[in-house]
């Protein structure tokens, strides 16, 4: 009995080493998560931009927002204002569990007229967002940039991307509903 539950021990602890090393380690810094950007992430900010903070970045989401609340809304173009879009705040999917939660400072982008679940966005600049994560079938990222007011605040946005620029200037119409996700 003692002779299996040394060949036990070994085992786990052969397994948890290994875990370990496939994972990072323990010693393995998540410098990436509170460095500042880098040089070509940072833009220069005038009076009409919202400022970005510069204290957490995610590779696959850019740096975080100061105040990401100044995007939020519904956007809609006057000639089509069946077509809205929102704007929130990206979050962890509630049914995708394995998933990370989400860093705060996060923009993402979803369609009101269609079934898909929203786009998270990755900061290109306090005015420019991407779509963090791209199909394979789709030949490049939705790209938005944002028209802000005097304070910061969007007033509308376009597509700059191939795909959707055909949307035209699509203004601010309200604020996303209370529970939309």
């Amino acid at each position: 009995m003692m002779k299996l539950c040394s060949i036990l021990f070994a085992f786990v602890s052969l397994m948890t080493t290994a875990a370990l090393i496939a994972c990072g380690g323990p010693g393995e810094s998540s410098s990436d998560m509170t460095a500042s950007p880098p040089a070509s992430a940072r833009t220069d900010r005038g009076p009409n931009t919202a400022p970005v903070s510069e204290t957490r970045v995610d590779d696959r989401l850019g740096p975080a927002l100061d105040r990401p609340e100044r995007y939020y809304g519904v956007y809609a173009s006057p000639e089509r204002p069946d077509r809205q879009w929102f704007v929130a705040e990206a979050k962890r999917p509630k049914f995708a569990e394995q998933a990370p939660e989400v860093p705060p400072g996060h923009l993402a982008l979803g369609a009101m007229f269609g079934d898909v679940a929203p786009w998270h966005l990755r900061t290109v600049s306090d005015t420019e967002f991407e779509q963090a994560w791209v199909p394979e079938y789709q030949p490049e990222p939705a790209v938005i940039v944002f028209e802000l007011d005097a304070d910061g605040h969007a007033l509308a946005f376009r597509f700059a991307d191939e795909q959707n620029a055909e949307a035209g200037r699509l203004e601010r119409v309200g604020d996303v509903p209370m529970g939309w996700e």
